[in-house]
């Protein structure tokens, strides 16, 4: 017992140094188009529908040749339907997600800041047949590529559009959306 409540001590000690050097930078969301492809029972359905997508900008500091790096940790929701052979089916799937952001530098002063992206974290599937009534459900893992850029509409607020591609066991997903931060710098 002593010896799981010094490693516990520790751990909560290692997780406030880290927290007391991270600040939260942007606060934001995302409202965009996704394809995806789900795979259940051997049976493949392309569900199209709409994602909407919370997150913080978490500052690491400038890691690579004096460029930010910054953690996006993320929950989303993705919901979608298709119809096949008169069967409709209704896809839901939330995500939570942390991402590494790396912003790409360019020469002069250009409005339209790019950025890559990449990331994972739980996906958790629920799917829905209308005509039967049943509804089945999982918890995968997931991977995430994303790129975008954004543009400051002034020196509090920006808007942007990313493009993403999640993959995961038996589903993947492609999302196009606007993004929307909002700077809590002082």
């Amino acid at each position: 017992m002593k010896r799981f409540l010094l490693i516990l001590a520790v751990t909560l000690l290692c997780a406030l140094t880290v927290a007391a050097q991270v600040k939260v930078e942007n606060v934001g969301g995302q409202v965009g188009f996704v394809y995806g492809s789900v795979t259940h029972g051997g049976v493949s359905y392309a569900p199209m529908g709409f994602g909407v997508a919370g997150f913080a900008t978490l500052s690491l500091g400038k890691l690579v040749k004096g460029q930010p790096i910054t953690v996006r940790p993320e929950v989303s929701l993705l919901m979608g339907s298709e119809e096949k052979n008169l069967v409709k089916q209704e896809r839901t799937a939330i995500n939570v997600n942390v991402f590494g952001i790396y912003d790409i530098p360019m020469k002069g002063k250009l409005p339209i800041a790019p950025y890559v992206g990449v990331g994972g974290g739980l996906t958790m599937l629920s799917a829905n047949v209308i005509l039967s009534g049943t509804e089945k459900s999982a918890t995968k893992i997931n991977a995430t590529v994303l790129g975008g850029g954004k543009y400051n509409i002034n020196p509090k607020m920006a808007a942007g559009l990313e493009l993403r591609y999640g993959l995961g066991s038996g589903f993947d997903a492609l999302m196009v959306g606007a993004t929307f931060t909002y700077s809590l710098a002082k």
